[in-house]
C-alpha cells in the first residue's frame, strides 16, 4: 500500500518556454484517486488538495509541495497528480519534459475563468483533455510515496495532469 507526501512540480522549461505564472503566484497541487484503475482520470476522486506558490519558473527546477499523507491504494492501482495555478492566457501551469517520448497519459483540465478550475470535476470548465498530438512530451510533475506502514511515522518525523502507476520497490 502507497501513500503520497509530496507533489513535485516545475513551473516553466528553459528549454520550451510557453510562459510561467511570475514567482509567488498562487498555484496548487493535487492528488486524485482512480476509482476503476482505467488510468483515465474522468472519474477521478480528489484526495488532497494543497495550497502553494509558483517557484523557480523558467528553470525546470522541481519544487517540492508537501501533501499531508495521502493513501493512494495497493502496489498496482492507478492514481493522478497535479498543479494549476491563475495564468495569463500565454502561461502554462506546469513545464513539459522534452527529454523523453510522451507517455501519452498527459492531460490537462482547466476554465476559462480565474479561479474556476474546479479539481472535483475534471470534466468542467474547459473540460479533460490527453495532451497526445497538443505537445511531445510530458508534464513535469513527480509524486514521493512511502509504503504505508511508514507512512505511521510521518506524524513522529519534522516533517503534489499526470497518471502514475504504483510499483513494487527494488
Amino acid at each position: 500500500m502507497q501513500v503520497v507526501t509530496s507533489v513535485l512540480v516545475a513551473y516553466e522549461s528553459p528549454t520550451y518556454p510557453i510562459g510561467a505564472p511570475p514567482p509567488g503566484t498562487p498555484a496548487r497541487v493535487f492528488v486524485w484517486d482512480d476509482p476503476n484503475n482505467d488510468a483515465n482520470p474522468r472519474d477521478a476522486v480528489l484526495l488532497a488538495a494543497v495550497n502553494t506558490i509558483v517557484q523557480n519558473p523558467g528553470t525546470d527546477i522541481l519544487n517540492e509541495v508537501p501533501v499531508p499523507p495521502t493513501y493512494v491504494g495497493p502496489v498496482g492501482d492507478w492514481f493522478f497528480i497535479g498543479a494549476s495555478s491563475n495564468q495569463a492566457p500565454g502561461e502554462e501551469p506546469a513545464a513539459i519534459d522534452l527529454s523523453t517520448l510522451p507517455s501519452s497519459q498527459a492531460w490537462i483540465a482547466g476554465s476559462n475563468t480565474p479561479g474556476g478550475f474546479d479539481p472535483n470535476n475534471l470534466m468542467g470548465g474547459i473540460g479533460l483533455y490527453r495532451l497526445t498530438g497538443y505537445f511531445v512530451g510530458d508534464w513535469l510533475l513527480r509524486a514521493n510515496a512511502v509504503p504505508e506502514p511508514l507512512a505511521a511515522l510521518l506524524p513522529l518525523a519534522a516533517f503534489v495532469l499526470w497518471p502514475i502507476r504504483r510499483s513494487t520497490p527494488t
